[in-house]
């Protein structure tokens, strides 16, 4: 990978690098919207997309993608009575997003799909979804960390409001160079009345290089200022050989609250001779296990570090999942930033130290009494404390 300085959250930096905001939106000629929801062999043509345009299903032998800059492309809706859309992928030899490629929304609808909120509780995929009504009930991630393609599950409804929808997915596979300078976007739907936000959906990018210094995100839907949880964030994987990436990749779930959701995750390839640095909200997946040289988190960014709960059926729960960020020499949490595992540990009354009824949960110290004359006790080592609470 190339650069002197690798960026999660993400991007490389050089010795000097020049940011250009761009004021003036190009002129693109006014035409009829074009739906292209068929799988399509395009047979090496090129393909250019214009504002407007609907996407879904599988295009392959694409030339050149081009999205131009004034630009706002769509993924259509999944549609639960058939199983169909929601998704698009496109394999390409070369491609630049200089607009918009949306899957905003696109993906399960209110209370459906693997991590569907519950009642007024947001979706989850790559994040798990805040808390609803039904307070025992928190909706887990699911689907593949390395190749995200599943789409975002929907938030709980309330009453005669929905949930909102989870983020669509998106694939682009590329055999020779991928900019992104506009926008790729995966979000889940926001909460209306009381309900719960959909989740983020995927974004899973393939290149031999990849640059451009644009946005690529799947935060979770919000929650409605009048009750509610928000989505959890949603998944994205970048696997290329070259990077000179400088703009944002997020996937933020949290909206501030004990019970929040959480962020979603964020994966590639570790590096031991560059520094990561976070910029944005994301969360490192159960079971990476990554190497830097340096790590920064910077102001105004949460880093999430996930975990696996382990299972009673194994004895002691000695089955659990654990996240391994090693750092060979700098850790520098800028003021305002969050390096953060809170609340990714078991849920309630399950763990090796879980609290009996009304009694609170033991780790390194003990839980306290409920109204069973309970007491959790404590476990794991203290000298080399890698277990979850």
């Amino acid at each position: 990978m190339s650069g002197d300085r690798m960026v999660a959250a993400v991007r490389f930096r050089t010795s000097f690098i020049a940011l250009i905001y761009v004021t003036a939106a190009m002129i693109i000629a006014t035409h009829a919207a074009w739906s292209y929801t068929s799988d399509t062999d395009w047979a090496g043509a090129n393909w250019t997309l214009s504002d407007g345009d609907i996407v879904a299903g599988v295009h392959t032998n694409v030339g050149h993608l081009s999205i131009p800059l004034g630009a706002t492309v769509t993924v259509m809706n999944y549609d639960p009575d058939t199983g169909d859309f929601g998704k698009v992928a496109i394999f390409a030899d070369s491609a630049s997003i200089q607009g918009t490629l949306s899957a905003d929304a696109a993906g399960f609808p209110s209370r459906m799909g693997p991590g569907a909120g519950d009642d007024r509780g947001g979706g989850a995929y790559g994040g798990r979804g805040g808390v609803g009504h039904t307070l025992d009930y928190i909706a887990e991630g699911y689907g593949s960390v390395e190749t995200p393609d599943q789409l975002g599950s929907g938030g709980g409804d309330y009453g005669t409001s929905s949930g909102g929808r989870g983020g669509g997915a998106l694939r682009l596979d590329v055999g020779d160079h991928l900019a992104v300078n506009g926008t790729l976007s995966a979000h889940g739907g926001n909460a209306e009345g009381q309900s719960g936000g959909g989740s983020g959906g995927s974004i899973w990018l393939i290149a031999e290089s990849f640059g451009g210094s644009g946005t690529i995100a799947a935060d979770g839907g919000t929650r409605d200022s009048s009750g509610g949880s928000a989505g959890g964030g949603g998944r994205i994987a970048l696997d290329t050989a070259q990077n000179t990436f400088t703009g944002v990749i997020r996937a933020a779930g949290s909206d501030g609250r004990a019970d929040a959701s959480r962020h979603g995750t964020f994966n590639f390839q570790s590096d031991p001779d560059h520094d990561l640095v976070i910029a944005q909200d994301i969360a490192l997946p159960p079971g990476t296990n990554w190497v830097f040289r340096s790590l920064t988190v910077k102001s105004g960014a949460s880093f999430e570090i996930q975990s696996l709960p382990g299972t009673n059926a194994v004895a002691g729960y000695p089955d659990e999942i654990a996240s391994r960020l090693t750092v060979l020499h700098d850790v520098t949490i800028e003021t305002g930033a969050t390096l953060s595992a809170n609340g990714l540990g078991y849920l309630p009354e399950t763990g090796p130290g879980a609290g009996d009824d009304r009694g609170g949960g033991a780790y390194g110290g003990r839980g306290g009494v409920g109204i069973q004359d309970y007491i959790a006790e404590v476990y794991g080592s203290a000298n080399t404390p890698d277990r979850l609470g």
